[in-house]
This record gives C-alpha cells, structure tokens and sequence, in this order.
C-alpha cells in the first residue's frame, strides 16, 4: 500500500497518534520509543530529539513535576528560615509537651554592645579628631568669644579619653564579660595614642587672640566739629591699643 504523505513511496509503517501509513522517507522515527509518527505528530525538542506525541507528553509531564518539587522546597526552606516564633518552636517535631530551652531564649534575646568594642570605638574616633587637628594647625586653636586668649580644640580629646576609660573599667570588672577581658587593653591603648596627640596639638598650636570688641565709643551724630571728631578717633582708636 502506498504511502498517505507522498503517494508514491511503498509504506513501511504508519503514524501511532492517527494511523495514517507512512513510507520510511515521510515517517519519523521517535528518538525515544522508537515508533513512527507523521510530520504533523512529532514534536522536536530544543535539543534537536524527534519525539512522538506519548513521549513528548511524558517529557512534559516530568520537566513539570521537577519544577513543583523545586518551587515546593524552596517556599518549605524559606518560610524555615523566617518564621523562628515561639509558636513554631513549640510545635515543631519533638518539641511538643517540652519547654522552650534557654539556649534557644539568649539565642533569640537582644545582645548588649560589648564594652570593649565601646571602648575601642570611641578611642579610634578620638585619634581620628587627634589626626585632623594634626595635619590642619589651623584647627587646634580658636578664638574665644569672651577675652583675648583663644580655646584649644585639643581638649575635646580628652572626652574621647575618658569615656574610652570608662568603657574599658567596666569591661574589666564586670564578670559578664570576663572572656573579653584582654580586649579592653585595645581602647586603653588608642587612649594612650589620644593624649599623646591632644599634647602635641595642644603644645605646637599657634596662640589666635581675639579681636578686641569696642567698648564705651560714643555714636556718631555727623553735626560733629573737627576737634571732636578727632576725639572720636581717638577714643576708638584707643580700644585696639594692648
């Protein structure tokens, strides 16, 4: 019998989705099973595989399967990761009828900033302020609002210095934190470094004095004669004299 495609080539075998006879020119083998199917019946993969319709919905049905379980896990492991409630830890497997453990409360507890990271915070601020008054002289001294000396910006280090101390005492006699004791000795140490800069700013920095502010000056009118315009000028002159 003649093939139902061409028309012209014997047939060898026919379509397994419509049955129709197929020459071994027009039929398509499967890649898979192996059995024959039409060119309206065969589906081509990405891959380049001939595959006939059972097989191609095979193929589907488990690239589907694959998909759900992955999406299935993924959402089992991050809603794990998220929900840590204590209505969680009490239902979950082998902790029903049992306490909560304490590990588990620190665990989720808000944990104090230790004293010696305080400590060693605050000293490495104060050489940061030591070092910008270091390499700016202009800084380490201003000019008072009040009198003629002028205020040394050097001193704020000892802020830095003392609250630095403070944290690294409290480091070191509290027994909470006793582990971490040897640590304190790092913000002891960048204090040392703090006074050691506050010294030197506060020694080599040039003295700015105030600008005198006038005092006492009597206003002018502008109906003044010559002399006492003189003595005005005079009188305000005299307010910049040391």
């Amino acid at each position: 019998m003649e093939c139902h495609i061409c028309e012209v080539r014997s047939s060898v075998g026919y379509c397994v989705e419509c049955h129709e006879l197929l020459c071994e020119t027009c039929g398509m083998p499967c890649d898979q099973c192996g059995k024959m199917s039409c060119p309206t019946h065969i589906h081509e993969t990405k891959s380049g595989k001939a595959l006939c319709v059972g097989c191609y919905a095979e193929r589907r049905a488990k690239k589907e399967a694959v998909k759900a379980e992955v999406v299935h896990r993924h959402t089992h492991e991050h809603r794990a990761a998220v929900d840590t409630s204590f209505q969680t830890l009490e239902t979950a497997p082998g902790a029903e009828g049992e306490e909560i453990s304490n590990e588990a409360l620190v665990a989720s507890a808000r944990r104090v900033v230790e004293p010696w990271k305080m400590s060693l915070y605050i000293s490495l601020a104060g050489i940061g302020l030591g070092l910008l008054l270091l390499f700016f002289p202009s800084l380490r001294h201003v000019a008072s609002p009040i009198g003629a000396k002028s205020f040394a910006t050097g001193l704020l280090l000892f802020v830095f210095i003392l609250f630095s101390i403070f944290w690294s005492w409290v480091g070191l006699r509290n027994e909470e934190f006793y582990r971490d004791r040897v640590k304190c000795f790092f913000g002891i140490a960048g204090s040392v470094v703090c006074v050691i800069l506050a010294y030197v700013t506060i020694s080599s920095a040039p003295v700015v004095e105030a600008r005198p502010m006038l005092k006492n000056v009597p206003q002018r009118t502008g109906g003044e004669s010559q002399e006492q315009l003189q003595e005005w000028r005079d009188k305000a002159l005299q307010k910049y004299q040391r």
